[in-house]
């Protein structure tokens, strides 16, 4: 079935929104735009995950302190300014992986200085992050747009 040939749920036109909105009290408002953050933004969220899959595929083995790169990337809603971010410092090592490291090099070895400098390695920049947040960014606007009057037309009807 295509999407057009569907026939919308509820039928509002702006003054029936805006009369909706005025019987709401600030704490439904508020639990209704929080809903609306968190669910958009783990658009975001799943994609930056999906490209660090393609970076690396150890994401969610865990390291001396119990965390795993899937981890690292984070979502947080701040309920008081009905606003939200995703970040990836949850893990110190998702940095590497977003801007990448230059080229490194031992110096010494079991503390004592060595003759000649040993090539260690060195991480490219994937951008796996910044590319995420370009090819998700209308359809998180999009779905945040959706979920705010779907959730306040839930609190407004009294259904879960």
């Amino acid at each position: 079935m295509s999407r057009k040939s569907r026939e919308p749920m509820f039928d509002i036109d702006t003054k029936q929104f805006k009369i909706i909105l005025d019987r709401l009290t600030p704490k439904e408002y508020k639990t209704a735009f929080r809903k609306s953050i968190r669910e958009a933004l783990n658009i975001l969220r799943k994609k930056a995950i999906a490209n660090l899959k393609g970076v690396t595929t150890k994401i969610d083995k865990k390291d001396q302190y119990n965390n795993t790169l899937r981890k690292g990337i984070q979502l947080k809603v701040y309920p008081e300014d009905l606003e939200g971010i995703v970040h990836i410092m949850g893990n110190f090592k998702l940095k590497w992986f977003q801007n990448g490291t230059v080229d490194r090099y031992a110096k010494k070895y079991r503390g004592k200085p060595m003759k000649r400098k040993r090539f260690t390695g060195k991480i490219d920049a994937s951008k796996f992050f910044t590319n995420a947040k370009s090819q998700t960014e209308s359809a998180v606007f999009n779905k945040l747009n959706e979920r705010i009057q779907q959730n306040i037309i839930k609190i407004y009807t009294g259904t879960k």
